[in-house]
């Protein structure tokens, strides 16, 4: 009690300075006229000049228009329809990207509820594990605005014998046996949280913050977590919390890289945001940035999962909980992870979502109502990737395409690069970048790499479709 009394002073005594006040820019306000946000703004911004570039693009190198001539060139033609089979999922991402609005988080208050910040790890990085546990720590210590414990969950013992010794009393090492085995026989990743929730000390009205080994908070994840816990224990509503993820954490190393999963943040803002006003699962989950009460981790049944449910634990795990009546809410703030290193392991990562959808479409113990939404977000997804690659190609052999069907593609088009450029933009902001010439330029390589990213999206999904390796590829940190 004495820590917590302590803590809740330091964090009032912070709010009062306003040379240490608890928000940063990202944290602010954004301006509203009404509902027409700034957010909004750039969406619609982005949306219509890429709009208008696309067409001014295809005027310039579509000066006459003829029509096909022979077999091949008709059967080209057949791949208009692509784009009209994209607008669905083109339309639901910007539904739900328009819907987002920034909270701002101001004005939070202390929470004496205990967090935990849980991370799976195989113990392989032992860099990228003690850089996440050093930056909770500090950021924990500028911000106190709740207790807090880090619990790291590995079947390293060596991890746990060479690494705990550094850190103080709030972390704590639970070492999976390696001979433990689940009644369903559950692999990977899930195995390690099921033994976290039977073995695991943690009390259960402590809240769970689920953490890969190289994701960490920013100042704002730390207050959309007290926010999101204040508000859910005062209404007893318990809800499943997710946030945005960042993953800028290394782009000065790997620009392309990173640049290639600056639309994981902009689905976070589209579809990851719709299903949560939703406030069930319609197109996944993260296994990373997942907030949730212990006793409700606990009421879902857990994660043996087993085989099938273990390659997208997350997405399998999450339709059980909305099955039982766990809903779903939004969290404010980000995670900061970091992208693939390279192509490899960028087509194995994909390469397995793909795989672990396409299981819990098939095998999750869930209604068909309920998967149905995952199998037709992930069929339009690939959809929209191979008719992205087909405008391209379409752009420099093309053929009379009727004015519906054309605006069809350059929808789908300028909405998907929207997401991307949306994400990048909310990368720089969180990396500090704000020169208007240096995002300007950002932008512009971000859209001319489309085509590149939509081809290793395209690649990693045939992979999982037709060559499943049944297994979870760790990619390099």
């Amino acid at each position: 009690m004495k820590k917590v009394v302590t803590d809740k002073a330091r964090h009032a005594t912070l709010a009062l300075q306003p040379e240490n006040r608890l928000f940063s820019e990202e944290e602010k306000p954004e301006w509203a006229i009404g509902p027409f946000t700034k957010h909004r703004f750039v969406v619609l911004i982005l949306v219509c000049v890429l709009g208008v570039i696309l067409y001014a693009i295809q005027i310039y190198l579509w000066p006459a228009r003829r029509e096909p001539v022979n077999i091949l060139e008709h059967l080209w033609v057949m791949g208009h329809y692509l784009w009209l089979a994209g607008v669905p999922v083109a339309t639901l991402m910007i539904v739900g990207i328009f819907m987002y609005r920034k909270e701002p988080l101001v004005n939070i208050p202390y929470t004496p509820h205990l967090v935990v910040w849980r991370i799976v790890t195989r113990g392989d990085n032992v860099s990228a594990l003690t850089t996440t546990i050093h930056t909770i720590q500090a950021q924990m210590k500028a911000i106190p605005i709740f207790p807090y414990k880090i619990e790291v969950i590995t079947e390293s013992g060596a991890l746990e014998k060479n690494v705990l010794p550094l850190f103080s009393n709030k972390v704590r090492f639970v070492h999976v046996p390696a001979g433990y085995q689940t009644p369903k026989g559950t692999r990977f990743k899930a195995r390690a949280l099921q033994y976290a929730v039977e073995h695991s000390t943690v009390p259960d009205d402590a809240w769970l913050v689920h953490l890969d080994e190289e994701t960490a908070p920013d100042r704002s994840g730390l207050l959309g977590i007290a926010k999101m816990i204040t508000e859910e224990e005062t209404s007893g509503a318990l809800r499943i919390g997710q946030g945005a993820l960042l993953y800028h954490r290394q782009w000065r190393k790997h620009p392309i890289m990173t640049m290639a999963d600056n639309i994981r943040t902009g689905m976070d803002f589209g579809h990851f945001y719709l299903q949560s006003q939703i406030g069930t699962s319609i197109c996944g989950f993260h296994g990373s940035y997942i907030v949730i009460r212990n006793d409700v981790e606990k009421a879902t049944g857990g994660f043996d999962l087993g085989p099938e449910g273990s390659i997208a634990e997350d997405a399998w795990w999450i339709l059980i909980a909305n099955e039982k009546g766990h809903k779903i809410r939004w969290v404010e703030g980000f995670l900061v992870e970091q992208s693939t290193q390279d192509v490899w392991d960028f087509l194995q990562q994909r390469r397995r979502w793909m795989e672990g959808l396409i299981k819990v479409v098939r095998f999750a113990p869930v209604p068909l109502w309920r998967r149905l939404p995952v199998a037709l977000n992930l069929a339009f997804w690939g959809v929209v990737c191979f008719s992205i690659l087909y405008s391209f190609a379409h752009l420099f052999y093309g053929f009379d395409t009727h004015p519906g069907i054309r605006l069809a593609a350059n929808w789908s088009l300028a909405t998907c690069a929207t997401m991307y450029v949306v994400g990048l933009l909310a990368n720089l902001k969180g990396a500090g970048i704000t020169n208007p010439v240096t995002k300007l330029g950002a932008i512009v390589v971000q859209t001319a790499l489309l085509p590149l990213f939509c081809l290793l999206e395209v690649t990693a999904g045939v992979l999982g479709l037709f060559f499943p390796k049944n297994a979870f590829h760790v990619i390099k940190k």
